[in-house]
């Protein structure tokens, strides 16, 4: 599922078709957000940082945590549908994404998912251009929120590495938090977690906690530290899964997240 570069000389009879399922999504066991989704994401899920690499540098993510198990999705049913609830901008993004210019790193581009490019004249398929060779509206749409999605991004990463200055985040064990033993099913956690530590911030001075503040960096952690009561709501949901996905197979009905979390809210923008 390789990305390409959106060129007019390329493709400029080209359009593509959207996403019709999150399939792609099954194995991820988490999901990249940015700090304002948080009061939303935390209505079903508990988020967490990530340590991750690329290039040989390290760097944490904000993400939140969609199972138990490093290799499964328990927001997505096997038939790619979104379970409920609201949906991480990452997935609504898609086929889209904002990746750097190989060339110059510092200039992003509009990419699309190789296999949804098709004839524009298909049926179904979006033009990529309008008549007169102008991105046509949907794109336009896809470009303007990729950019809000890349400008949180940006704003979320100056937030953590606020963080990771003043020493207040910690490893998150995952095992541990939930008092698992030796006999639990869930023994394939997601690692390279990591949260924040209240207890730290609460011991800084208070210039460094007004840099905090005056970052956002305090609200995000505050935010992060407030949604970890969700994890045990993740095991109460993988022991349901299995039996509900004999429900999806034998109803059009889609199982309604709200009920099986024990809350609502009908809250789905970002």
């Amino acid at each position: 599922m390789a990305y390409v570069l959106i060129k007019r000389s390329e493709h400029g009879a080209s359009g593509y078709k959207p996403t019709q399922n999150l399939s792609f999504a099954q194995n991820l066991p988490v999901a990249n957000i940015v700090w304002e989704e948080i009061p939303n994401i935390s209505q079903h899920l508990p988020v967490a940082f990530r340590l991750g690499e690329s290039q040989g540098k390290k760097f944490l993510d904000l993400v939140a945590i969609q199972s138990l198990d490093n290799d499964r999705n328990l927001m997505v049913l096997p038939n790619g549908r979104w379970l409920g609830g609201y949906m991480p901008a990452i997935y609504r993004s898609e086929p889209f994404a904002i990746l750097p210019d190989p060339a110059e790193p510092q200039k992003l581009q509009l990419n699309i998912r190789e296999e949804h490019i098709v004839d524009a004249s298909e049926d179904g398929a979006i033009p990529f251009f309008d008549e007169k060779g102008e991105l046509g509206k949907q794109l336009n749409t896809a470009l303007h929120f990729l950019g809000e999605l890349t400008k949180g991004h940006r704003k979320t990463q100056t937030m953590i590495m606020k963080l990771q200055k003043y020493g207040v985040l910690e490893h998150w064990n995952l095992a541990k938090e939930l008092k698992l033993d030796k006999d639990t099913p869930f023994t394939n956690l997601p690692q390279n977690l990591f949260r924040a530590n209240l207890n730290k911030i609460n011991q800084l001075k208070d210039e460094e906690i007004a840099d905090l503040q005056r970052s956002g960096a305090l609200h995000l952690a505050s935010l992060q530290y407030s949604s970890q009561f969700r994890l045990k709501g993740l095991m109460s949901l993988t022991r349901i899964y299995d039996e509900m996905l004999e429900q999806v197979n034998t109803s059009q009905e889609q199982p309604n997240i709200d009920e099986l979390f024990g809350e609502g809210d009908d809250v789905f923008s970002f």
